[in-house]
């Protein structure tokens, strides 16, 4: 089954890659790898908000089958650092940019930039680097299928809502981009009418699901095995932001995972909206938002590529933070709340 664009082009943020980008833009790896993360979406849900339109997708086609974009870059993504304006690959990634967002391109860098936590300008050169990227990914996409113009409006119209998702917060204000990414409206003149009471129906269902959860005593592992005493009664995220938390344990209603190494898994929530993670050899960062109730939602969380040694529990650790709903505190420990009752991470305070 083949991956999605979103995640090939993760796969391209190699340690060289964020190392030699940081270096030219004067920022941590996490913040160059954080604004990539988001750059790609910026970049793939401006394309697909040319996709419906023959006419309008058609330059952006024949630029991605340029001889500029000979797929050099896959093989070398650090070659997207050193792309000037004056070089053919630079020069193709700037028609790039400048043809999907126009007047609004420098809006759209200082979204990018202010998302990722670098300084004022940065984000405009993150953009130049990560459009190399994705115009070698879609090259490679399009050689590798026998694409013709078409081909890419099918291929970017299925990951249409993937982009949107990843899209960082505050790009959706920018006219030029919201205009490309918005879902078109969905009639209801042909429903039939029997289902709207069967909508209405489940939608009673999912409320008072809903509310049988809630009146639980407590959100602990009820379904997963029992973990301790009573919930502490201090559970607001001023308790959890600004700690890092090693991770010791998963338990899930058909296994249970000891972490041999807790100090090589951590997370660490800020104040400033930002989580960071350290996964055995790699490093992760994103944005993430609480509500109330102790809800929690992570966004697409942007991952070096280092190849860590057999047996380690990289991949899965940040599969299991990014599908986190919702926390609590017990005894000093942090628990973080898988869906639908399907496991819950466990973590204490480094010490």
């Amino acid at each position: 089954m083949a991956t999605s664009l979103l995640d090939d082009l993760k796969g391209l943020m190699t340690p060289e890659l964020l190392s030699t980008a940081g270096r030219s833009l004067g920022a941590s790896e996490t913040s160059v790898a954080t604004g990539l993360g988001a750059a790609f979406p910026t970049i793939l849900a401006g394309l697909a908000g040319k996709a419906g339109n023959a006419q309008a997708i058609r330059p952006f086609y024949d630029l991605i089958n340029s001889p500029a974009n000979d797929g050099s870059v896959l093989r070398d993504p650090r070659l997207a650092v050193a792309a000037t304006p004056e070089s053919p690959l630079g020069g193709a990634a700037g028609n790039l940019l400048s043809g999907l967002f126009g007047s609004q391109l420098s809006s759209v860098g200082d979204v990018l930039g202010r998302s990722a936590g670098l300084r004022p300008g940065s984000g405009g050169s993150l953009l130049k680097m990560a459009a190399p990227l994705v115009l070698g990914m879609l090259g490679n996409r399009l050689r590798s299928g026998g694409l013709d113009a078409t081909g890419l409006s099918d291929l970017l119209m299925r990951e249409r809502d993937q982009f949107t998702r990843a899209l960082p917060a505050g790009m959706g204000s920018i006219p030029g981009l919201k205009d490309s990414v918005t879902v078109p409206s969905v009639s209801t003149s042909g429903t039939p009418r029997w289902l709207w009471p069967a909508l209405a129906a489940l939608a009673l269902v999912a409320v008072l699901w809903g509310l049988s959860r809630n009146r639980r005593p407590a959100p602990a592992e009820e379904m997963v095995g029992a973990v301790g005493d009573t919930l502490a009664t201090t559970t607001s995220f001023g308790d959890v932001a600004d700690v890092t938390w090693e991770w010791v344990k998963l338990t899930t209603p058909v296994e249970q995972v000891d972490v041999d190494a807790p100090d090589r898994y951590t997370v660490r929530f800020g104040t400033d909206g930002r989580v960071a993670l350290k996964a055995d050899c790699n490093r992760g960062a994103g944005s993430y938002s609480v509500s109330g109730d102790r809800q929690l939602a992570l966004k697409p969380i942007a991952l070096t590529r280092a190849a860590c040694p057999p047996g380690s529990l990289s991949d899965r650790f940040v599969k299991e933070v990014g599908r986190a709903t919702s926390y609590f505190i017990r005894d000093g420990d942090l628990y973080l709340e898988l869906p639908i009752d399907s496991g819950t991470l466990r973590f204490r305070r480094q010490g």
